[in-house]
């Protein structure tokens, strides 16, 4: 995959789609609940963020849940509406699917908001090592996607970065090892395509 350009622009009604990546949560004295979001998708959101210019009559579904969510915390597709408005994205042009719990869930609940505003193809925000999945994803349930990865934010410019151990590359490889779960348990239940 490679960075999206305005080349890769399909025809027809597009939408772009933010996949989330899960927040963190930062708790004060009191027990109140901070979401914010981890480095996976503040790179994603800034990624939608430059796509939004690059197609600027495209819808933005923002999109994801948070399991086991609890009355006091936001579901990560508000908190990635709000940093999108932050960075200049009009709030009209952003819309919510914030019930999904994982990869599958948002693909069935983003497909009926496809079809309600006629949309004819979607550009998929994601990461690079979630992107493969995502697509097949997509597929399975008959939406043709564009990929548009986010920058890897564990991207490490030297040699050296790449040969010692490192946190990043600790989160790297977690990342990847739980893609290649995700692939098996989404083609054994016939999700991934």
């Amino acid at each position: 995959y490679h960075a999206f350009r305005a080349a890769d622009m399909p025809a027809g009604r597009v939408a772009i789609v933010l996949l989330g990546a899960g927040e963190e949560f930062v708790s004060d004295w009191d027990g109140r609940l901070f979401p914010v979001e981890g480095r996976a998708g503040v790179a994603r959101i800034a990624e939608t963020a430059r796509v939004a210019r690059l197609v600027p009559d495209a819808w933005i579904i923002s999109s994801g849940g948070l399991p086991g969510l609890r009355p006091r915390e936001q579901p990560s597709a508000v908190v990635m509406r709000d940093t999108l408005m932050q960075l200049g994205v009009p709030a009209s042009r952003i819309l919510l699917e914030s019930e999904s719990e994982n990869t599958h869930d948002e693909v069935v609940l983003v497909a009926p908001m496809l079809t309600a505003r006629q949309i004819d193809r979607v550009i998929l925000v994601t990461s690079d090592v979630h992107m493969r999945r995502s697509i097949g994803t997509f597929h399975a349930a008959g939406i043709e996607a564009i990929p548009a990865i986010a920058q890897d934010p564990a991207w490490v410019p030297s040699w050296r970065g790449w040969l010692l151990p490192s946190p990043l590359g600790l989160e790297t490889s977690s990342g990847v090892a739980h893609e290649i779960a995700g692939f098996a348990g989404y083609a054994v239940r016939g999700w991934y395509r």
